[in-house]
């Protein structure tokens, strides 16, 4: 905390332009977080934080993407199903380079979400670097409003299997009762055995998951 405090003063004694002592603390806090070296663990601040409480209403506008930052780069955590960004191709570990010409690199991860949201029918043009792949990726999407069916399933009759998809651990408790009807039918149906699929599952709420 000490040297914290040292390299803080520096900053506001000697560094070429006014620093904002708030932004250089919620710096270090995240930076704190980053060290972790977990994806899962951050720090929201106040608008960050309102910008997930809509998320999990379940309802907003965007392209329907799940992303973090992870050693200083937008990193895509998975695309949510039958979204724009799901039929564009989008996968897990791409890294957002560049949103509408402007790169990534110093922008706050509420700032690139907000640049990802938009009206509903307006396009949108970004840059991903992908694994095994050179060049970066250009991809152009439309924007649309990003209703989430967290849960759907299927009865495989020819093998008495309920199949349930869970997309994420979101919408409140409402999910999670959803989730108890969809296995209830399932069983029902008669299956004997139940397959459940969180592939492509970006995490969510703790309480709701548990």
């Amino acid at each position: 905390m000490q040297v914290l405090h040292e390299v803080i003063a520096f900053i506001e004694n000697d560094f070429v332009d006014n620093a904002d002592e708030k932004k250089i603390y919620v710096g270090a806090i995240q930076g704190a977080l980053q060290s972790l070296g977990d994806p899962h663990s951050r720090f929201l601040d106040k608008d960050e934080f309102l910008e997930m409480q809509n998320e999990t209403k379940g309802t907003f506008g965007g392209i329907g993407v799940e992303v973090s930052f992870q050693d200083g780069a937008f990193i895509i955590i998975a695309p949510l199903e039958g979204t724009p960004a799901w039929k564009a191709g989008l996968l897990p570990q791409d890294r957002i380079i560049e949103i509408n010409g402007k790169q990534t690199k110093n922008v706050s991860q509420a700032d690139s979400i907000s640049m990802m949201r938009g009206e509903v029918g307006s396009s949108l043009t970004m840059k991903i670097e992908r694994k095994g792949i050179k060049e970066p990726i250009s991809v152009n999407l439309i924007r649309e409003l990003i209703k989430i069916q967290y849960i759907r399933s299927a009865y495989l009759s020819e093998s008495n299997t309920g199949y349930v998809k869970l997309a994420q651990f979101m919408g409140r408790e409402n999910t999670a009762k959803e989730f108890a009807s969809h296995i209830e039918k399932q069983i029902s149906a008669g299956a004997k055995q139940l397959v459940i699929d969180l592939r492509m599952n970006p995490g969510g709420l703790v309480d709701l998951s548990v």
